[in-house]
């Protein structure tokens, strides 16, 4: 068996994985079957969010729109292994998913501000923190012969 470093393609590393236990044929094909179903419910939410932001966020978007969007964004991916293969699919993500990094980096920043804002104007409103309160304190015990026997309804007369 060859090691991964020589495998020809990325891809192979987990064949050669599983190719090591025992029932490699039935855990490669279930392998298989978890990356189709991968792509697919990623396929899906894709078209199902694009659909719903290109008709003005109706929760329910018709069905011809999404037979749009997931035929564009299939043929998209489609041209694209086509034109270069994996590695110009892989920088065409790239390159668009970068102004979403910068995008993520401004939220960050705009979520910290706004968490910074609200606590000064909680401090303004309430005032410094006021030191815990003491704890309570258990009264001491009885001495033994003031102590009532369990389950008697009388007290004792001196």
């Amino acid at each position: 068996m060859e090691s991964v470093k020589d495998s020809r393609a990325a891809g192979d590393a987990i064949f050669e994985t599983l190719g090591a236990f025992p029932l490699a044929s039935v855990t490669s094909f279930v392998a298989i079957v978890l990356v189709a179903l991968f792509f697919i419910s990623g396929a899906d939410a894709n078209t199902y969010a694009l659909s719903m932001l290109s008709s003005d966020g109706v929760t329910t978007p018709r069905r011809p729109v999404l037979i749009v969007w997931g035929v564009l964004t299939g043929v998209t991916a489609v041209v694209l292994l086509l034109a270069g293969g994996l590695n110009a699919l892989e920088t065409t993500v790239i390159i668009t998913s970068a102004p979403f990094v910068i995008l993520l980096v401004l939220l960050a920043v705009s979520f910290w501000k706004e968490l910074r804002a609200e606590d000064l104007h909680d401090l303004a409103r309430v005032g410094p923190a006021a030191p815990p309160a003491p704890a309570e304190v258990a009264e001491p015990p009885r001495p033994r012969d003031a102590q009532q026997p369990a389950g008697l309804g009388t007290s004792r007369a001196e």
